[in-house]
C-alpha cells in the first residue's frame, strides 16, 4: 500500500458479546430489538456481596457472557496443550477463536496468510486473569504462566498461530484501547507496514478487584445500567466480550474480490494533556480529535449522519461529551440533526473492547439501514445544554436508508488516562446479488475432526434453509474462502438432503460435479469450535501410546509407535494440518522450542507412566531415537536400538547447538 492516503476497507468481522451473541448478525438482532444484556455476577466468579474499604457498596452487575464463554477454547484446534490452555487468560482464548472467525467472515483462508505481512493490533487492558488465577500462589506457576497472562502475548499468540509476519502489538489506553488499535492499524496499512490487519478489542471480568477500585472512584452505576445522556445516569455497568475486524486497502480488497463491509475515511488520536485531573475528560480535547478525523477524511461536520458516542452514562462524562459534539456539529447550521447513540446502553461498557464493539454496531447499522433504539432513555439529562437542531437520540429504531450520497458515521472512544480516539466510517458498496443460471455445483465442507464436520454440516443445513444467496456464491466461498482440513464432505444436487444424510450416517453420495470456480465472496456459517475437547491436542488417548509401545516387539509395531509419536509432535507444533515430521532430524531444527519440548515430555510422562525428564531430548533429539528410548523403557522384550543413546547433532548450526545445550543445562 504505502501511499499514506489510501482508503482502508473493513472486510471481515467477528464477535463474542453479552449475553450470547457469537456473530455480528446475532449481535445486530439483539441491539436492534433494544436488548438489555445486564445481569448479576454469575455464580462461580466471585462473591458479589462486596463493599469497598471505605464502605461503599460494589454493584453486583455487568454485561456477562453466557457459558461456555469467556473461558471456552478449542485448544486442540489451535495446537495448544491442555497444560498450556489452563494458563491462558480467557481474553487470549476469545481472541484466538474470534480472529479465526473474522478471517472466515472475510473469506480469507488462514493458510494463505502464513508468512504474510499481516498485522495484529489488540486493545487489551484488564488483568483479572492475573489477579484471579496467576499471582496468588507461586506453587502453581509453570512455563506457560507468563505467556498465558501477558498482554503482549495476546497479540503475539495470534501472529504465531497464523504465521503472520507484520506488526503484532498490544495497546492499553484503557477504554480507548480498541479504537486506538484501529487507528494504528489504519496508519500501518497506509504506510505499508502491513498489507492486512486484524484489529481486536477484548475484556473479561474474572475478579472483583477492579470493580472495587471503580466503585471507590464512584464510576459504577448502582442499578447496573448505562443510562447514557439520561437524567438518571449514575455511572456505567462493566461488560466483557471480544470483537475483531479485518482491515485491508480498499483498492486491494476490490482487486481481490473481498466483500467490503465499510470504508474508513479518517481516524485520529490525541490526549487531554493538562486537564483538570488525570481521569477528568476534556471537551476541548474531544472536540480536537473529532475535527482532526474530519479534516483527514476531507469532510465537514454536516456530512456526518450518526455518531456512536463513548456514552458511558457517568454524569460528568456525558456532559463533557455532548459539549464537544455540540461544538463540532453545531458550529454551523445543519441540514438535519446529528443522531447519536451508545451501545453501552445495551450491553454495558467493554472498556478496552468498547471501540471495536462501537465500530461493529455502526457497520451493522449501515448494512441494515437502521439506527437501533437507545435504551434506558426516560428523560434527557437536564444538566446538558441540548440543541435539538444539532443532536437527537433514537428513542425508537430510525430508518437510515441509502441515498444519493454515501452515509457517514463517527465512532468515539475516550480513555480515563486521557487518550481519545475518533474514527469516521463510510457505508460499503451495496451487496448486489448476481443472478445465475441453473448450473449445478458441489458444496464442499471440511473440519479438523469428524465431530466438528458434523457440527458444521448442521450449521449449513440451518443456513441453507433460510438463505437467499445464490448456490454459485455459496459453493464458491465454501471452496475458496475456507481453509481445507483433513475431514471433508462434498454434496451435490439437494445440498440439505445430502448433508442430513451425512449427519445421520457419516456418509455422503459422491458428487459428480465440482464446486463453483468463480463467484462472490459471501458470509457463510463459521467453523464450529469443539469446546468439549478440554484435553487440548491430546488426540492420542492416554494409555494408547503405552499400549503401542508394549506392542512394539516387531518392526511393524515399532513403525506404528513412531507414527503415533510423530502425530503427537506435529499437533503440538501447529493446529493446521502438517505433513509428517522428519523422524531423523532433531526436533529443535523442526520448530520445537523449550516450551514445546517441556510440554511434549510432560505428555509422554502422563501417557506412558514413566519418567520423561526434559533432558531426555538432549540424549534422544530425534523422533526415531526418542521412540526407541520410550519403547525400551516400557517393554522389557525390546531393548533400545544401538544408536538410540547417542545424541546426534549433525546439521545443527553452532547457535542451535548452543541454544539446545544451554536450555538442557537450565532444565537440569
Amino acid at each position: 500500500m504505502g501511499s499514506g492516503t489510501e482508503t482502508v476497507a473493513v472486510v471481515g468481522m467477528a464477535c463474542r458479546y453479552p449475553p450470547r451473541c457469537t456473530t455480528p448478525e446475532e449481535f445486530w438482532r439483539f441491539v436492534q430489538s433494544g436488548g438489555d444484556a445486564i445481569s448479576r455476577v454469575p455464580a462461580g466468579r466471585w462473591d458479589a456481596r462486596l463493599s469497598t474499604p471505605r464502605g461503599r457498596n460494589v454493584p453486583p452487575w455487568g454485561g456477562f457472557l453466557d457459558p461456555p464463554y469467556p473461558s471456552a477454547l478449542d485448544a486442540g484446534f489451535f495446537g495448544i496443550s491442555s497444560r498450556e490452555a489452563r494458563s491462558l487468560d480467557p481474553q487470549q482464548r476469545m481472541l484466538l477463536e474470534t480472529s479465526w472467525e473474522a478471517l472466515e467472515d472475510a473469506a480469507i483462508p488462514a493458510d494463505r496468510l502464513r508468512a504474510s505481512n499481516t498485522g495484529v493490533y489488540t486493545g487489551i487492558s484488564t488483568g483479572d486473569h492475573q489477579a484471579a488465577s496467576i499471582w496468588r500462589d507461586i506453587d502453581h506457576l509453570d512455563p506457560f504462566t507468563a505467556t498465558g497472562a501477558s498482554f503482549s502475548a495476546a497479540a503475539g499468540r495470534i501472529a504465531h498461530f497464523f504465521g503472520f509476519e507484520g506488526p503484532a502489538v498490544a495497546i492499553d489506553t484503557a477504554c480507548s484501547s480498541g479504537l486506538v488499535a484501529f487507528h494504528l492499524a489504519c496508519q500501518a496499512l497506509r504506510d505499508g507496514d502491513c498489507e492486512l490487519a486484524l484489529v481486536a478489542g477484548v475484556n473479561a471480568l474474572l475478579a472483583p478487584h477492579l470493580y472495587v477500585c471503580l466503585a471507590e472512584m464512584n464510576l459504577l452505576s448502582a442499578g447496573g445500567r448505562c443510562k447514557s445522556f439520561d437524567a438518571a445516569a449514575d455511572g456505567y455497568a462493566r461488560a466483557e466480550g471480544c470483537g475483531v475486524v479485518v482491515l485491508k486497502s480498499a483498492a486491494a480488497a476490490r482487486e481481490d474480490g473481498n466483500r467490503i463491509l465499510a470504508l474508513v475515511r479518517g481516524t485520529a488520536v490525541n490526549q487531554d494533556g493538562r486537564s483538570r485531573s488525570l481521569t477528568s475528560p476534556s471537551a476541548e480535547a474531544q472536540e480536537k480529535v473529532i475535527r482532526l478525523a474530519l479534516r483527514r477524511a476531507g469532510l465537514t461536520p454536516d456530512d456526518i449522519d450518526y455518531v456512536e458516542t463513548h456514552g458511558t452514562g457517568t454524569p460528568l462524562g456525558d456532559i463533557v461529551e455532548i459539549r464537544a459534539l455540540t461544538s463540532v456539529f453545531g458550529a454551523d447550521p445543519r441540514r438535519r440533526p446529528l443522531v447519536i447513540g451508545s451501545v453501552k446502553t445495551n450491553i454495558g461498557h467493554l472498556e478496552a473492547g468498547a471501540g471495536i464493539v462501537g465500530v461493529i454496531k455502526t457497520i451493522e447499522s449501515m448494512r441494515h439501514e437502521v439506527i437501533p433504539p437507545h435504551p434506558h432513555l426516560r428523560e434527557r439529562n437536564p444538566a446538558i445544554a441540548w440543541n435539538d437542531a444539532t443532536l437527537t437520540l433514537a428513542s425508537s429504531p430510525m430508518q437510515w436508508p441509502r441515498g444519493e450520497r454515501p452515509r457517514l458515521a463517527g465512532v468515539s472512544s475516550f480513555g480515563f488516562s486521557g487518550t481519545n480516539a475518533h474514527v469516521i466510517l463510510e457505508e460499503g458498496p451495496p451487496e448486489v446479488e448476481v443472478v445465475t443460471g441453473d448450473d449445478e455445483y458441489a458444496l464442499t465442507l471440511s473440519a479438523r475432526t469428524p465431530e466438528a464436520l458434523r457440527s458444521l454440516a448442521e450449521r449449513y443445513i440451518e443456513f441453507l434453509g433460510r438463505t437467499s444467496q445464490s448456490p454459485r456464491d455459496i459453493s464458491y466461498t465454501a471452496a475458496n474462502g475456507r481453509m481445507r482440513f483433513e475431514h471433508v464432505v462434498t454434496v451435490a444436487g439437494d445440498w440439505i438432503a445430502g448433508l442430513r444424510r451425512f449427519v445421520e450416517t457419516g456418509h455422503a453420495t459422491p458428487a459428480a460435479v465440482e464446486p463453483a470456480a468463480a463467484g462472490r465472496s459471501i458470509a457463510l456459517p463459521l467453523y464450529p469450535f469443539q469446546h468439549e475437547e478440554t484435553k487440548g491436542t491430546d488426540r492420542i488417548a492416554a494409555g494408547a501410546l503405552l499400549q503401542l509401545a508394549q506392542e512394539s516387539t516387531t518392526a511393524a509395531g515399532r513403525a506404528r509407535f513412531l507414527a503415533a509419536l510423530n502425530e503427537l509432535a506435529r499437533t503440538l507444533l501447529s493446529a493446521a494440518p502438517l505433513p509428517p515430521l522428519d523422524d531423523d532430524l532433531p526436533l529443535l531444527q523442526q520448530g520445537f522450542g523449550s516450551l514445546l519440548a517441556l510440554d511434549l515430555c510432560a505428555r509422554l510422562e502422563a501417557a506412558m507412566a514413566i519418567a520423561v525428564p526434559p533432558t531426555v531430548l538432549f540424549n534422544y533429539p530425534t523422533l526415531r531415537q526418542l521412540a526407541a528410548f520410550l519403547i525400551g523403557s516400557t517393554n522389557t522384550e525390546c531393548e533400545p536400538e544401538p544408536d538410540a543413546e547417542l545424541a546426534v547433532f549433525d546439521g545443527m548450526s553452532d547457535r542451535e547447538l548452543r541454544e539446545f545445550i544451554d536450555w538442557n543445562l537450565r532444565q537440569s
